[in-house]
């Protein structure tokens, strides 16, 4: 049952449920949504250190960011616990090491890619 605000649980009875999320566009929303409102943080941040703001302003916003980043990582965790739910052992254990290793070669095959001769700058965007 798609259920973003989570109120079905309210109105069922949970002795008679097995209860799974899967992932969904919910999961891609809100995990979308709190890497952007990390970015937006660092960035406020950032320029606030530009600034050579005060110490209690800069310890401010760098609590803010950290509130953020917790709340995102228990988000992640969240999610990985529902694809535990509805992924056999073997399955989960390659989803955990997906999910560690592709950023990393993703980084490796654009850097590789980078350096074949494509130029730099917009010619290389554009060369993709």
């Amino acid at each position: 049952i798609y259920d973003p605000k989570n109120i079905f649980q309210n109105k069922a009875n949970p002795e008679t449920i097995v209860w799974q999320k899967l992932e969904t566009k919910y999961w891609e929303n809100k995990l979308k949504k709190s890497r952007h409102e990390m970015r937006k943080k660092a960035e406020e941040l950032e320029k606030t250190l530009r600034e050579d703001a005060g110490d209690a302003e800069i310890a401010k916003k760098s609590q803010e960011l950290l509130e953020l980043q917790k709340a995102h990582f228990k988000e992640m965790g969240q999610f990985h616990e529902a694809m535990q739910s509805v992924l056999d052992d073997k399955q989960f254990a390659k989803f955990q090491v997906f999910e560690i290793k592709f950023p990393a070669e993703l980084k490796k095959l654009i850097r590789r890619h980078g350096r074949k001769g494509m130029g730099g700058g917009r010619e290389r965007r554009n060369g993709w």
